[in-house]
């Protein structure tokens, strides 16, 4: 079970970097889902959860200065809980991917607070990157980038580890 946490820690992280990054909307949970199910052997799971999770949140998309519930988060946890805690192999029942939705849905409020932290703490970056472009810097500059992207990885990734730790004992 760690080498399944641990996959899916750093798959979602990668995932959830899409909601900050680049947006092809990879991290939407009718995609997380699947992905994170196809990486543990059980893609059906994911597009279970994944389904069920978008129809909860399909009107709440990042547009400016919104940060909507981290839905992503839930996805990821929901469809590697389940899988992780099914009392025998092949797909988990149907009770228990409705467990998972119900133990991990607090996750999407603690992820939007999280990106919010995280957003205001790369305020203080967006200045010293402002500095970085007067003086013509432009590997101070990447630096200051990838300092971000860095940031919200690890938090991604801790955050997941902890959580589906947490989670799937209780399920």
């Amino acid at each position: 079970m760690v080498i399944e946490t641990a996959i899916t820690a750093v798959l979602g992280a990668l995932i959830c970097l899409d909601r900050v990054v680049v947006q092809f909307m990879i991290s939407r949970p009718i995609v997380a889902g699947p992905l994170i199910g196809l990486a543990l052997g059980d893609p059906y799971t994911g597009l279970t959860a994944g389904a069920f999770l978008e129809l909860l949140w399909v009107d709440r998309i990042p547009v400016g200065p919104y940060v909507p519930p981290n839905d992503t988060f839930v996805a990821i946890l929901t469809t590697a809980g389940a899988i992780l805690a099914a009392p025998v192999s092949g797909h988990p029942p149907r009770e228990l991917i409705a467990l998972a939705i119900l133990v991990f849905a607090p996750a999407a409020f603690l992820g939007q607070k999280m990106e919010i932290l995280f957003r205001t703490w790369n305020d203080g970056l967006v200045l010293q990157a402002m500095e970085d472009a007067k003086a013509g810097d432009a590997a101070a500059l990447t630096r200051r980038h990838l300092i971000a992207l860095g940031r919200y990885l690890a938090g991604s990734l801790v955050f997941l580890t902890a959580a589906l730790t947490c989670g799937t004992w209780l399920l």
